[in-house]
C-alpha cells in the first residue's frame, strides 16, 4: 500500500512559480499600455513656415502619457487672405510617436478669425480635423491645448495680407 504524498514537488513549485511571474509580466505591461494611451499632458512643436513652437520638451524621466507632444500634421503658411479657410490635422503623440486616441485637444482664434469646432477629441492615430476661418486683422493665432495639461499650447500664426477673401 502507498502512503499518501505531502506537499507539492519541485516541479510542481516551479510550474506554479512560472504561471504567477507570466501573470505579473502581462499585468504590468498591460499598465504600461494604459498609462502611455493617457496623453493626459500634451506639450507642442511647430510645423511649417508659419507655426511657432511655445513649449519646453517634457522633464527627464517623465512617464510617456506626461512627454506627449502636439503638432500640426502639414505646415501651415506664413501669409493668406483675410477670409481663407485654412484646413488642419492637430495630431497629438506620445514621446516615442505613437497616436494619443482620444485626446480632447481645445482650439482657440486669436486676433480674429474662428475655429470649427472648437474642441475636438483626436481619432486611433492621435489626429483631429478642423476649420480656421481667419479674419480680417493681422496677424492671427490658433492655439491648441489640451485641459489638465502642464505643457504649453501649441500655437501657430498667420500675417493677413493684401486681397480679398472668399
Amino acid at each position: 500500500m502507498r502512503t499518501p504524498r505531502r506537499g507539492l514537488t519541485v516541479i510542481e513549485l516551479v510550474l506554479i512559480l512560472l504561471v504567477i511571474g507570466a501573470i505579473i509580466f502581462f499585468l504590468l505591461r498591460a499598465r504600461g499600455r494604459d498609462d502611455a494611451a493617457a496623453g493626459a499632458a500634451l506639450d507642442s512643436t511647430g510645423a511649417g513656415a508659419g507655426a511657432s513652437p511655445v513649449a519646453a520638451p517634457a522633464p527627464p524621466g517623465a512617464g510617456s502619457a506626461l512627454a506627449a507632444r502636439l503638432a500640426l500634421s502639414q505646415a501651415v503658411d506664413s501669409t493668406a487672405r483675410a477670409g481663407d479657410t485654412l484646413t488642419l490635422r492637430v495630431r497629438a503623440t506620445t514621446a516615442t510617436g505613437a497616436g494619443v486616441a482620444n485626446a480632447i485637444v481645445h482650439l482657440a482664434a486669436e486676433g480674429g478669425g474662428r475655429v470649427l469646432p472648437d474642441s475636438v477629441t483626436t481619432d486611433d492615430l492621435g489626429e483631429a480635423e478642423v476649420r480656421w476661418i481667419l479674419g480680417d486683422s493681422s496677424p492671427q493665432s490658433l492655439r491648441a491645448t489640451v485641459p489638465g495639461s502642464s505643457a504649453e499650447p501649441l500655437e501657430t500664426r498667420v500675417r493677413i495680407v493684401a486681397g480679398g477673401g472668399q
